[in-house]
């Protein structure tokens, strides 16, 4: 009876030297390399370079009296248009409201499209940012609407799990508060997905709307922009030309240029009283007023060139934030009591019979 426990003493001690032995043991180590996220923007046209173009000089506006005087003599002429405006607005008996509530965990970023169309704002800051966003300007006519919803991260999707997404809708948006719905789940990133060799994720989910305008012949009818030979320098020029009213505190320009565009998010949020859209726009515009000298138009730098809506709209962005590439410090302290960054994004396209690039 001993020998047999001396045996199995003896064979247990080999077997647990061997275990130790070098070579023995496979260790458990990724020697890959993490994907890279740029490859699943396929919405990104190379670049060409443009000679002369952009202008590569940061811009002092300060809050000196030439600018307060262009800023001023642009103000008095901002009646008129808005005027002008406010005739082309359409007024509805029915006002639903679509919206989006999103929850950004400032860990990992985020871009939605509608329809092909992308958001005006990206949601790529790196703090948590909750936001609900009116998505009535986006939705084209009524039917099924596709919500486009990117996640990603080149240092990997591990700490995604606060990210959530929904659709709400209220069928009239005078009762958005007291009668909310949601058309979806909350929408989270897949338990597969959080990992860190995973740096993107893309999801698309549909929602029916109906809304009381049908804007898709605009679009349908455009040209298509891969079609043009200098789309690269077309597009340069006019974002050169929309930073320059920055520069020149042109209040009244800056809405004259995206005239269209304030048309049909004042029309699609239901406000089409001449008055009331005079007071929201004055009061969006003082944040472009020369205040403060610490107040700059940066150059269009570190940007791309990305194409949307099957060639439709081109939007000029920032290579890593995703960020309108248009960028400004401005300065209002019922926002923030230091002079911030602000990022203008605009989506260009050119109308059926244009001979230049609009913005949408």
């Amino acid at each position: 009876m001993m020998a047999k426990k001396l045996i199995w003493t003896w064979m247990i001690m080999v077997v647990l030297m061997a275990c130790q032995q070098p070579g023995n043991k496979k260790a458990q180590v990724y020697r890959g390399e993490r994907p890279k996220v740029e490859g699943h923007f396929t919405e990104v046209v190379p670049l060409k370079g443009v000679n002369g173009l952009p202008d590569t000089n940061v811009v002092v506006v300060g809050d000196g009296p030439e600018k307060q005087q262009q800023y001023k003599a642009s103000l008095k002429k901002l009646d008129g248009l808005i005027s002008e405006i406010a005739q082309e607005v359409d007024d509805y008996e029915d006002q639903p409201v679509y919206w989006v509530e999103i929850l950004g965990s400032g860990i990992v970023k985020t871009l939605l499209e509608l329809n092909g169309i992308p958001f005006s704002y990206a949601y790529t800051n790196p703090f948590t940012d909750y936001r609900i966003d009116l998505i009535n300007p986006l939705i084209e006519k009524s039917g099924p609407q596709q919500l486009k919803i990117r996640v990603f991260d080149e240092r990997g999707l591990e700490y995604s799990t606060n990210l959530f997404l929904r659709v709400g809708y209220a069928p009239d948006i005078r009762q958005r508060e007291s009668q909310p719905q949601y058309l979806t789940d909350s929408i989270k990133v897949p338990a597969y997905a959080q990992d860190w060799l995973t740096v993107y994720w893309d999801t698309t989910i549909t929602f029916q709307a109906q809304v009381p305008w049908d804007y898709s012949e605009r679009l349908a009818r455009a040209t298509d922009l891969r079609t043009l030979p200098n789309l690269e320098e077309q597009v340069l020029k006019k974002y050169e030309q929309l930073r320059q009213n920055f520069i020149n505190c042109d209040v009244t320009e800056i809405v004259k240029q995206s005239a269209g565009k304030v048309i049909r998010e004042y029309e699609t949020n239901y406000i089409a009283s001449a008055e009331r859209m005079l007071s929201n726009i004055k009061r969006d515009l003082t944040i472009y007023a020369p205040n403060h000298p610490d107040k700059v138009v940066y150059p269009l730098a570190y940007y791309e060139l990305a194409l949307y809506k099957d060639g439709k709209l081109v939007q000029l962005r920032g290579r890593e934030n995703k960020k309108g590439a248009l960028r400004t410090v401005e300065y209002n302290t019922s926002l923030q009591e230091d002079p911030f960054d602000v990022n203008h994004n605009f989506l260009l396209y050119l109308p059926e019979g244009a001979t230049e690039l609009q913005v949408y």
